[in-house]
């Protein structure tokens, strides 16, 4: 991303037009390059203003990282969005979903509590993530559920995923196509830099399948803020 995008979403300032101490960045970034992690970029921004920014070589301004777990922010706001366009509640139950899976096969009682905000919160009740080969929404259906939806926190990507899937069903589009349309043109965010890992059947990997910048990812803590 070019600095002049930036500039169409993000101004500029000094440290001390924003209160920061600049000895307590340069103790930061001895920390990092110290902590036992590899840092690539950083951006640091404070009432609206970027005051700190900088690339470890051989990363720079503009390259697309994998975004991992980070992606999972990026599916979440599709599905607030689609909450906004009226398109889906949090309380909707996932089977409602998948009617062309229900009527098939009876699933587990459990599945049948299992909401859109249960997902969101990692909370589905399964101990075990679900495999994405063959039909892997079938599989995520089947999935055992040892505890009752909402009640224990467990870490689960394919969760997430299935979040991406169900807006597909509810807006036609992928996670991609959606996100532009809602998010990524409104927040001025860099459409070239931004790719998204699919499975065979085309659904992008909505729980770390995202590839993008630093840049675009403050675009949206800008939204969220």
């Amino acid at each position: 991303m070019t600095e002049k995008t930036m500039d169409s979403r993000v101004s500029y300032g000094t440290c001390a037009e924003v209160g920061i101490d600049p000895a307590s960045v340069s103790r930061l970034l001895d920390r990092l390059e110290n902590g036992g992690c590899e840092p690539h970029g950083l951006i640091m921004m404070r009432h609206g203003k970027v005051f700190a920014k900088g690339w470890w070589k051989p990363y720079a301004p503009g390259m697309i990282h994998g975004m991992q777990s980070l992606s999972k922010t990026y599916t979440a706001t599709a599905v607030g969005l689609a909450v906004t366009d009226g398109l889906l509640s949090l309380e909707d139950r996932v089977v409602d979903f998948f009617k062309d899976y229900t009527e098939k096969k009876q699933l587990q009682k459990e599945m049948y509590q299992l909401s859109i905000r249960h997902l969101l919160m990692m909370s589905s009740g399964m101990m075990g993530v679900p495999s994405f080969e063959g039909d892997w929404i079938r599989n995520f259906l089947e999935q055992p559920i040892e505890n009752k939806p909402g009640t224990v926190f467990f870490y689960n990507s394919a969760g997430t995923t299935l979040l991406g899937e169900i807006i597909r069903r509810v807006t036609g589009m992928g996670l991609e196509d959606y996100l532009e349309k809602r998010l990524f043109q409104k927040m001025d965010m860099d459409l070239e830099h931004i790719q998204w890992m699919k499975l065979p059947d085309g659904l992008e990997i909505g729980g770390s399948g995202l590839y993008t910048t630093l840049e675009n990812n403050l675009k949206l803590a800008m939204l969220y803020l």
